[in-house]
């Protein structure tokens, strides 16, 4: 039997494809949305939402293939160039649900708002999945063969609750540089907010 190849650049150029066509079908929808609802309207607000947690949740799940096939420095540029994009395409829209919590503490949002909110999110990520089922179907990388209707598994390396503890952590460490660098308004937030989130994650 012969050794089996590690994955090249038309490997990473497939992942590297469905990551930029995902993002370019966010970037029309929103488009879309833009022209055809009124500014500041619970249905523009909630629809954005939907559409920014649908384009993180495939584009993590693409994620996943950089990762496991060419390291967590290929992951980690990825990502970093991703947050720059999100931060500067998604506007007021933040795909995730702790955000809204964190307003609703602060008194800046209505808590039945703030569900409706998360709940976009959530029917965001669940519609992606059969997309992205679709595009590894295709199999067009071997990166891809087997994986989507593969178990998922998860790269846990410690129990659940203290999983979920170091989770909060690194959110709560994430929350508090990025409110920091954007009270401060440097001139380059946008990338040092996603060095910071990056850092976190990949640590």
């Amino acid at each position: 039997m012969g050794k089996r190849q590690s994955p090249g650049a038309y490997h990473l150029a497939v992942s590297t494809a469905f990551i930029a066509l995902t993002s370019l079908i966010a970037f029309w929808l929103r488009k879309i949305v833009n022209r055809f609802l009124p500014e500041n309207t619970l249905p523009k607000i909630l629809l954005m939402e939907l559409i920014a947690a649908g384009e993180l949740c495939a584009c993590c799940f693409e994620l996943i293939i950089v990762a496991d096939n060419f390291g967590v420095g290929m992951y980690a540029v990825f990502l970093f160039l991703l947050t720059i994009w999100w931060s500067l395409n998604w506007g007021d829209a933040s795909a995730c649900p702790y955000t809204h919590l964190e307003e609703v503490v602060e008194g800046k949002l209505n808590v039945v708002i703030a569900g409706a909110k998360i709940f976009a999110e959530m029917a965001g990520g669940l519609l992606i999945f059969k997309y992205i089922q679709y595009l590894w179907q295709l199999e067009l990388s071997s990166t891809h063969k087997g994986r989507a209707f593969e178990k998922c598994s998860a790269d846990l390396q410690v129990p659940a609750v203290l999983g979920a503890v170091i989770e909060g952590i690194a959110t709560c460490l994430c929350r508090l540089a990025s409110r920091a660098i954007g009270e401060v308004g440097p001139k380059y937030a946008a990338a040092y907010d996603s060095f910071v989130g990056t850092s976190l994650v990949v640590a």
